[in-house]
């Protein structure tokens, strides 16, 4: 891991380790799911968050993927010139794994920052997962909110894929408590 990666998450630790020690004393109510939530409006709300990042990973492919592809394409061809002439490619595919990994990376991050950005604008999974906080001190509020985006961020960031896997563990969760 980068040493810029690494600061980022020891500055997000670090905010809420200070929030935290500052402000348990005050907090005097909890966080609860929606009573009234079912299985179909938990799948509803994980079915338009599948949707919504799909939208941002194609996004993300199009705007990062798309220039990088010529790159792509000569590494590949050079790969298979010298492959025809039995000339050695180690150093070819070496070359193209690292552009491979640094192309995932790149659309990660822009993912994360897509995400950010969403969260931000009010589209968020836990908050459409709990009833209303109106309840909780502004403390609690604002470290909600935050817990919020940066989870709605790291989903968009994850992918579809992590979504599919949350979508079917709450299917399976929910699966016994419907058979009885």
């Amino acid at each position: 891991m980068k040493d810029s990666t690494k600061s980022f998450f020891i500055t997000i630790a670090a905010f809420f380790v200070v929030m935290i020690i500052t402000h348990t004393a005050s907090f005097g109510a909890n966080v609860e799911l929606d009573k009234d939530i079912t299985l179909p409006d938990i799948l509803g709300i994980l079915t338009s968050f599948m949707i919504l990042t799909l939208v941002v990973e194609r996004f993300a492919d199009v705007v990062i993927t798309g220039p990088r592809e010529f790159e792509k394409i000569a590494l590949l061809e050079s790969i298979s010139a010298k492959e025809q002439k039995s000339e050695d490619v180690t150093d070819l595919k070496q070359q193209l794994n690292n552009f491979r990994s640094e192309t995932r990376k790149t659309t990660m991050q822009l993912n994360l920052f897509l995400g950010l950005i969403i969260g931000f604008a009010g589209y968020r999974i836990l908050s459409a997962l709990t009833g209303s906080i109106d309840n909780l001190e502004v403390n609690q509020k604002l470290m909600f909110h935050t817990v919020d985006i940066l989870l709605t961020a790291g989903l968009v960031a994850g992918g579809s894929k992590g979504i599919n896997v949350i979508s079917k563990s709450m299917r399976d969760w929910f699966k016994p408590a419907k058979d009885a």
